[in-house]
Protein backbone atom coordinates (compact mmCIF):
# COMPACT_ATOMS: atom_id res chain seq x y z
CA UNK A 1 0.00 0.00 0.00
CA UNK A 2 1.49 3.22 -0.74
CA UNK A 3 -0.12 6.51 1.53
CA UNK A 4 0.67 9.18 -0.92
CA UNK A 5 -0.95 11.83 0.87
CA UNK A 6 1.81 11.62 3.31
CA UNK A 7 4.07 13.10 0.83
CA UNK A 8 2.04 14.93 -0.60
CA UNK A 9 1.67 17.31 2.61
CA UNK A 10 4.65 16.67 3.69
CA UNK A 11 5.97 18.57 0.16
CA UNK A 12 3.46 21.09 0.62
CA UNK A 13 4.96 22.16 3.92
CA UNK A 14 8.44 21.92 2.97
CA UNK A 15 7.88 24.22 -0.42
CA UNK A 16 7.96 23.14 -3.69
CA UNK A 17 10.69 24.93 -4.60
CA UNK A 18 12.80 23.53 -1.86
CA UNK A 19 11.40 20.28 -2.50
CA UNK A 20 12.86 19.99 -5.94
CA UNK A 21 16.15 21.73 -5.10
CA UNK A 22 17.38 18.49 -3.28
CA UNK A 23 16.59 16.55 -7.34
CA UNK A 24 18.95 19.49 -8.48
CA UNK A 25 21.59 19.25 -6.27
CA UNK A 26 21.64 15.51 -6.92
CA UNK A 27 22.12 16.52 -10.76
CA UNK A 28 18.40 15.47 -11.93
CA UNK A 29 18.86 17.29 -15.42
CA UNK A 30 14.89 17.58 -16.71
CA UNK A 31 13.78 19.78 -14.19
CA UNK A 32 11.64 22.96 -15.89
CA UNK A 33 9.34 25.21 -14.72
CA UNK A 34 6.19 23.09 -15.22
CA UNK A 35 7.60 20.48 -12.29
CA UNK A 36 7.12 23.12 -9.97
CA UNK A 37 4.09 22.07 -8.80
CA UNK A 38 1.97 20.11 -5.84
CA UNK A 39 2.08 16.88 -7.97
CA UNK A 40 5.64 16.84 -7.91
CA UNK A 41 5.68 15.35 -4.56
CA UNK A 42 4.16 12.45 -6.42
CA UNK A 43 6.75 11.83 -9.08
CA UNK A 44 4.24 14.35 -11.79
CA UNK A 45 7.55 15.72 -13.39
CA UNK A 46 6.85 16.32 -17.09
CA UNK A 47 10.34 14.61 -18.67
CA UNK A 48 10.42 12.26 -15.67
CA UNK A 49 14.23 11.12 -14.48
CA UNK A 50 16.83 8.86 -16.03
CA UNK A 51 17.41 5.00 -13.95
CA UNK A 52 21.11 6.48 -13.25
CA UNK A 53 19.31 9.47 -11.25
CA UNK A 54 16.86 7.71 -9.45
CA UNK A 55 19.78 5.06 -8.61
CA UNK A 56 22.56 7.54 -7.30
CA UNK A 57 19.60 9.31 -5.68
CA UNK A 58 18.72 6.26 -3.56
CA UNK A 59 22.32 5.44 -3.24
CA UNK A 60 22.65 9.17 -1.40
CA UNK A 61 20.09 7.81 1.25
CA UNK A 62 22.64 4.34 2.00
CA UNK A 63 25.21 6.96 2.00
CA UNK A 64 24.02 8.52 5.14
CA UNK A 65 22.96 11.35 3.10
CA UNK A 66 25.95 11.95 0.81
CA UNK A 67 25.58 11.67 -2.83
CA UNK A 68 27.93 10.92 -4.77
CA UNK A 69 28.28 11.53 -8.71
CA UNK A 70 27.65 8.40 -10.29
CA UNK A 71 30.74 7.05 -12.96
CA UNK A 72 31.34 3.67 -14.60
CA UNK A 73 35.13 4.07 -14.15
CA UNK A 74 36.51 2.17 -11.08
CA UNK A 75 40.13 2.29 -11.26
CA UNK A 76 42.71 4.44 -13.86
CA UNK A 77 46.27 3.10 -13.63
CA UNK A 78 49.51 4.43 -14.93
CA UNK A 79 52.03 2.22 -16.74
CA UNK A 80 53.75 1.39 -13.31
CA UNK A 81 50.29 -0.17 -11.86
CA UNK A 82 49.66 3.28 -9.87
CA UNK A 83 46.34 4.23 -9.05
CA UNK A 84 45.32 7.57 -10.83
CA UNK A 85 41.61 7.37 -10.28
CA UNK A 86 40.01 4.80 -8.09
CA UNK A 87 36.24 5.01 -7.46
CA UNK A 88 36.84 1.74 -5.11
CA UNK A 89 37.87 2.79 -1.99
CA UNK A 90 35.20 4.42 -0.19
CA UNK A 91 36.92 6.14 2.93
CA UNK A 92 40.66 6.77 3.68
CA UNK A 93 43.61 8.31 2.46
CA UNK A 94 43.45 6.82 -1.15
CA UNK A 95 38.96 8.02 -0.51
CA UNK A 96 37.65 7.82 -3.99
CA UNK A 97 37.58 11.17 -6.21
CA UNK A 98 34.24 11.00 -7.49
CA UNK A 99 32.64 14.79 -6.56
CA UNK A 100 29.86 14.47 -3.25
CA UNK A 101 27.99 17.12 -1.44
CA UNK A 102 25.86 16.12 2.02
CA UNK A 103 21.48 16.07 0.76
CA UNK A 104 20.34 14.71 3.82
CA UNK A 105 21.50 14.95 7.52
CA UNK A 106 22.86 11.75 8.88
CA UNK A 107 19.71 11.02 11.01
CA UNK A 108 17.66 11.98 8.63
CA UNK A 109 19.24 9.41 5.91
CA UNK A 110 19.12 6.38 8.44
CA UNK A 111 15.56 7.34 9.75
CA UNK A 112 14.38 6.99 5.62
CA UNK A 113 16.29 3.62 5.17
CA UNK A 114 14.17 2.63 8.36
CA UNK A 115 10.92 3.25 6.09
CA UNK A 116 12.22 1.33 3.44
CA UNK A 117 13.17 -1.55 5.08
CA UNK A 118 9.62 -1.40 6.33
CA UNK A 119 8.29 -1.95 2.36
CA UNK A 120 10.42 -4.91 2.27
CA UNK A 121 9.49 -6.24 5.18
CA UNK A 122 5.40 -6.09 5.20
CA UNK A 123 4.92 -3.72 2.50
CA UNK A 124 4.72 -3.55 -1.69
CA UNK A 125 8.43 -4.58 -1.61
CA UNK A 126 7.84 -7.54 0.25
CA UNK A 127 8.32 -9.99 -2.45
CA UNK A 128 11.63 -8.77 -3.59
CA UNK A 129 13.33 -9.37 -0.03
CA UNK A 130 16.31 -10.79 -0.31
CA UNK A 131 16.84 -13.84 1.72
CA UNK A 132 19.53 -13.53 4.33
CA UNK A 133 20.51 -9.83 3.14
CA UNK A 134 19.47 -6.77 4.82
CA UNK A 135 17.61 -4.45 1.72
CA UNK A 136 15.89 -1.65 1.79
CA UNK A 137 13.64 -0.30 -1.28
CA UNK A 138 10.68 0.99 -2.74
CA UNK A 139 8.23 0.59 -5.88
CA UNK A 140 6.86 2.95 -8.19
CA UNK A 141 3.84 2.74 -10.87
CA UNK A 142 3.02 5.74 -13.00
CA UNK A 143 -0.85 6.24 -14.39
CA UNK A 144 -2.28 3.81 -16.65
CA UNK A 145 0.98 1.26 -16.25
CA UNK A 146 3.01 3.23 -18.31
CA UNK A 147 6.31 2.45 -15.84
CA UNK A 148 7.30 0.65 -13.82
CA UNK A 149 10.44 1.42 -11.17
CA UNK A 150 11.77 -0.70 -8.03
CA UNK A 151 14.73 1.02 -6.65
CA UNK A 152 16.28 -0.62 -3.77
CA UNK A 153 19.68 -0.99 -1.78
CA UNK A 154 22.01 -2.92 0.62
CA UNK A 155 24.90 -2.09 2.05
CA UNK A 156 26.73 -3.62 -0.72
CA UNK A 157 25.04 -2.22 -3.98
CA UNK A 158 21.95 0.11 -4.50
CA UNK A 159 20.15 -0.66 -8.18
CA UNK A 160 17.43 0.97 -9.82
CA UNK A 161 14.95 -1.04 -12.07
CA UNK A 162 12.72 1.07 -14.96
CA UNK A 163 10.25 -1.05 -17.20
CA UNK A 164 8.41 0.68 -20.11
CA UNK A 165 8.50 1.77 -23.40
CA UNK A 166 10.22 4.57 -25.06
CA UNK A 167 6.89 5.90 -26.40
CA UNK A 168 4.93 5.74 -23.51
CA UNK A 169 2.00 3.23 -23.78
CA UNK A 170 -0.11 1.03 -21.10
CA UNK A 171 2.12 -2.39 -20.60
CA UNK A 172 -0.34 -5.09 -19.61
CA UNK A 173 0.24 -5.84 -15.31
CA UNK A 174 3.16 -3.43 -15.53
CA UNK A 175 3.96 -2.48 -11.56
CA UNK A 176 6.94 -1.62 -9.26
CA UNK A 177 6.27 -5.01 -7.82
CA UNK A 178 5.98 -6.94 -11.30
CA UNK A 179 8.15 -6.63 -14.32
CA UNK A 180 11.33 -4.08 -12.14
CA UNK A 181 10.82 -6.00 -8.88
CA UNK A 182 11.51 -9.67 -10.15
CA UNK A 183 14.30 -8.03 -12.28
CA UNK A 184 15.76 -6.29 -9.41
CA UNK A 185 15.44 -9.28 -7.38
CA UNK A 186 16.78 -11.97 -9.77
CA UNK A 187 20.00 -9.47 -10.07
CA UNK A 188 20.70 -8.16 -6.22
CA UNK A 189 19.97 -11.82 -5.70
CA UNK A 190 23.24 -12.85 -7.73
CA UNK A 191 25.42 -10.18 -7.06
CA UNK A 192 24.96 -10.64 -3.21
CA UNK A 193 25.85 -14.58 -3.41
CA UNK A 194 28.65 -15.57 -0.61
CA UNK A 195 28.18 -12.03 0.74
CA UNK A 196 27.29 -12.06 4.59
CA UNK A 197 24.32 -10.13 5.47
CA UNK A 198 25.40 -6.70 7.09
CA UNK A 199 22.16 -4.43 8.86
CA UNK A 200 21.75 -0.68 8.27
CA UNK A 201 23.41 1.73 11.22
CA UNK A 202 20.06 2.75 13.51
CA UNK A 203 18.68 6.19 13.63
CA UNK A 204 18.85 7.92 16.60
CA UNK A 205 15.63 9.70 18.53
CA UNK A 206 16.54 12.62 20.84
CA UNK A 207 12.99 13.37 21.60
CA UNK A 208 12.03 13.15 25.18
CA UNK A 209 9.59 9.63 25.26
CA UNK A 210 6.94 12.52 26.99
CA UNK A 211 6.94 14.07 24.13
CA UNK A 212 6.02 11.05 21.91
CA UNK A 213 3.44 9.63 24.80
CA UNK A 214 1.74 12.48 27.00
CA UNK A 215 1.28 9.68 29.66
CA UNK A 216 4.82 8.14 29.34
CA UNK A 217 5.14 4.33 28.41
CA UNK A 218 2.91 3.02 30.86
CA UNK A 219 1.06 -0.23 30.16
CA UNK A 220 -1.59 -1.08 32.72
CA UNK A 221 -2.97 -3.98 31.14
CA UNK A 222 0.12 -5.91 29.93
CA UNK A 223 -0.73 -5.63 26.12
CA UNK A 224 2.06 -4.55 25.67
CA UNK A 225 1.22 -1.08 23.95
CA UNK A 226 1.28 2.38 25.73
CA UNK A 227 -1.76 3.20 27.34
CA UNK A 228 -1.45 6.49 25.30
CA UNK A 229 -1.20 4.46 21.83
CA UNK A 230 -4.19 5.33 19.44
CA UNK A 231 -6.19 2.98 19.66
CA UNK A 232 -6.95 2.97 15.55
CA UNK A 233 -3.22 2.66 14.90
CA UNK A 234 -2.31 -0.68 16.43
CA UNK A 235 -1.66 -3.85 13.95
CA UNK A 236 -3.21 -6.42 15.19
CA UNK A 237 -2.82 -9.48 12.37
CA UNK A 238 0.25 -7.91 11.20
CA UNK A 239 -0.67 -7.64 7.56
CA UNK A 240 0.63 -3.76 7.53
CA UNK A 241 -2.32 -2.06 7.57
CA UNK A 242 -3.67 -0.61 11.15
CA UNK A 243 -6.51 -1.78 11.96
CA UNK A 244 -9.21 0.86 11.88
CA UNK A 245 -7.97 1.67 8.09
CA UNK A 246 -10.62 1.73 5.65
CA UNK A 247 -10.81 -1.33 4.12
CA UNK A 248 -11.77 0.88 0.44
CA UNK A 249 -8.80 2.89 1.02
CA UNK A 250 -6.22 -0.16 0.51
CA UNK A 251 -4.38 0.02 -2.45
CA UNK A 252 -3.35 -4.05 -2.96
CA UNK A 253 -2.45 -3.71 -7.00
CA UNK A 254 0.40 -0.61 -6.11
CA UNK A 255 -1.41 1.74 -8.90
CA UNK A 256 -1.33 4.31 -6.08
CA UNK A 257 -4.97 4.79 -6.31
CA UNK A 258 -6.87 3.24 -3.82
CA UNK A 259 -8.86 0.39 -4.36
CA UNK A 260 -12.21 1.52 -2.99
CA UNK A 261 -11.63 4.95 -4.54
CA UNK A 262 -14.76 6.53 -6.72
CA UNK A 263 -13.53 5.65 -10.45
CA UNK A 264 -14.79 9.19 -11.80
CA UNK A 265 -12.53 11.34 -9.26
CA UNK A 266 -9.11 9.67 -10.48
CA UNK A 267 -7.01 12.30 -12.00
CA UNK A 268 -4.91 10.58 -14.60
CA UNK A 269 -3.87 13.49 -16.50
CA UNK A 270 -2.29 14.80 -13.34
CA UNK A 271 -3.95 18.44 -13.94
CA UNK A 272 -5.76 18.39 -10.24
CA UNK A 273 -9.08 17.96 -12.09
CA UNK A 274 -10.46 15.16 -11.54
CA UNK A 275 -11.17 12.91 -15.15
CA UNK A 276 -15.29 13.19 -14.52
CA UNK A 277 -15.40 16.72 -12.84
Amino acid sequence: MSKNTIAFRLFQKLGISRGLGYLLKMNFSSIVDRDYVPAAALGGLTYGATAVEMTSAYAAIENDGVFREPTCIMRITDAQGESIIDNTVRYGLYANTMASVRIYEKNAARIMTDVLCTVMQKGTGRRMALEGMTSAGKTGTTNDQKDGWFVGFTKYYTTGIWVGCDLPREVEDLMGNTYPGNIWHEFMTAIHEGLEDRSFEPYSDPRDPKDIYPDGYIDTNGDGIPDSFIKGMIDSDDDGFPDSFPEGWIDNDGDGIPDGYPKGFIDTDGDGIPDDY
